[in-house]
């Protein structure tokens, strides 16, 4: 992920690298392996080097684990009704960021999610569940900059708060998520869970973030916006 922000990079628009991860995780009783990934970016800054904050100061709201609970309150819940025809996502939309991006399916060989060149367009990793599915995590995955393109529809998630509503839109129904958390993890130590295509509907929006390696070329870390159903 190149940018214009500092105009050094060594190449334009060289799109993120990715780094494969399997997943294991469970569908009904069957134990299946399924294709996570860590975004590994290269290229500017969005956050200068050096002065990005430790994860836990980046962190606002709480990850909720994959295997669902019993919801108690009000706000996002687990059992929201599904979709009644799950679809492939065209687009998402974040009313509160200034966000729309279009969104595109994304599988890369061995099941892993690529990211589309283009920072202004997301992916989508077409082997997980469809939004409106009533289980597992729908993951969305973008560019948060370029140098060819400057910076992409993901830079915004960095504004992230718990409450922030999210529209992904399908063809026949726009699926509404509410934000519970948006926390930053070192490339090295994405928690599996937080893509798992099992247990509770989530959606996971990633990109890049932290401080810039100059000599890699590369962020260091990922960010990760979660959000729930809403209900």
């Amino acid at each position: 992920m190149t940018s214009l922000v500092d105009g050094r990079a060594a190449s334009a628009a060289r799109p993120c690298r990715r780094v494969r991860r399997r997943l294991q995780g469970r569908v009904a009783a069957a134990a299946v392996l399924l294709a996570g990934l860590a975004l590994t970016c290269g290229g500017g800054l969005l956050l200068t080097a050096g002065t990005a904050a430790p994860a836990a100061a980046v962190s606002v709201g709480s990850v909720p684990p994959a295997a669902p609970d019993v919801p108690t309150g009000s706000g996002p819940s687990a059992t929201a009704t599904p979709s009644p025809m799950p679809s492939p996502p065209t687009a998402i939309r974040i009313p509160a960021l200034g966000l729309r991006a279009a969104v595109v399916p994304v599988l890369a060989p061995g099941g892993a999610l690529d990211v589309p060149a283009d920072p202004q367009v997301i992916g989508w990793w077409s082997a997980g569940p469809r939004p409106g599915s009533a289980a597992g995590t729908v993951v969305l995955a973008g560019h948060v900059d370029t140098a060819e393109h400057g910076l992409g529809a993901f830079a915004a998630l960095a504004r992230a708060e718990p409450g922030t509503r999210i529209e992904v839109v399908t063809r026949p129904a726009t699926v509404r998520y509410v934000v519970v958390a948006r926390v930053r993890y070192p490339k090295s130590t994405l928690p599996l869970d937080v893509l798992a295509s099992y247990g509770r509907p989530r959606l996971a929006l990633l990109t890049c973030g932290g401080a810039f390696d100059e000599r890699t070329r590369h962020y260091a870390d990922n960010i990760v916006v979660v959000g729930l159903p809403e209900a």
